[in-house]
């Protein structure tokens, strides 16, 4: 007799950025306080760096509430002009340098016309502002010089947080005993959060299977 397997559907959840669903822990703390306090100092650009899954997103969208910034593209054949506003806020999320030399021109073009009209812009980074290379050496100079804001690797609460959370958003619920297994055998990264979390609903529903510590097992060994 073969084993019955229950057939499993993949929705694309699409995220909310809601400011309850953000978590803050020592991870992201400089980068929350800094870019949500009353208080922040003016700058053209501020940037905004973190691995994908770190949530960097979901912190630009409430600086982008808090402030009613509107979202901007710099391959628009607009002027800076013609959509910069004085004393007003922008984001640009993601932000991805290429080796565009007419890009780099028209970010540099911003940049002074974000400065003149004391504007600000979010830059929400796809790669660490160390790992990008520039061919315009004043746009350069001007990345370096503006507020860099970092979201680290996670530490232990934010793990529990996502997993918890993914879980919870399947309607998965694990006991303490579960999650510290888990927390004692998985990397220390974000990207890895949501492939496990849906091997662990996969395999639970396939199966028809409890989420005991055999399966996470079986998880953990494939993943």
């Amino acid at each position: 007799m073969n084993d019955f397997k229950q057939s499993v559907f993949t929705f694309h959840q699409h995220p909310l950025y809601d400011e309850n669903d953000f978590v803050v822990t020592t991870c992201n703390q400089n980068a929350h306080d800094f870019l949500l306090n009353a208080q922040i100092p003016y700058a053209p650009f501020y940037l905004l760096q973190g691995a994908q899954g770190s949530g960097k997103s979901h912190l630009a969208r409430l600086w982008q509430n808090k402030n009613n910034a509107l979202l901007i593209d710099f391959k628009t054949k607009q002027s800076p002009y013609d959509i910069l506003s004085p004393s007003s806020f922008f984001m640009a999320d993601p932000i991805i340098f290429t080796t565009d030399p007419a890009l780099e021109e028209k970010i540099f073009h911003f940049y002074n016309v974000a400065k003149e009209l004391n504007a600000s812009i979010l830059l929400v980074l796809e790669t660490p502002l160390s790992a990008t290379t520039l061919q315009l050496k004043d746009l350069e100079s001007r990345l370096k010089a503006s507020p860099l804001l970092s979201i680290l690797p996670p530490d232990d609460e934010m793990l529990k947080f996502l997993i918890v959370k993914q879980l919870s958003d399947r309607q998965i619920s694990l006991d303490a005993t579960l999650l510290d297994f888990l927390m004692k055998r998985i990397e220390r990264s974000f990207k890895i959060i949501p492939d496990l979390v849906a091997r662990i609903d996969a395999l639970s529903l396939e199966c028809q299977r409890k989420i005991t510590i055999p399966l996470l097992k079986e998880v953990m060994e494939n993943l």
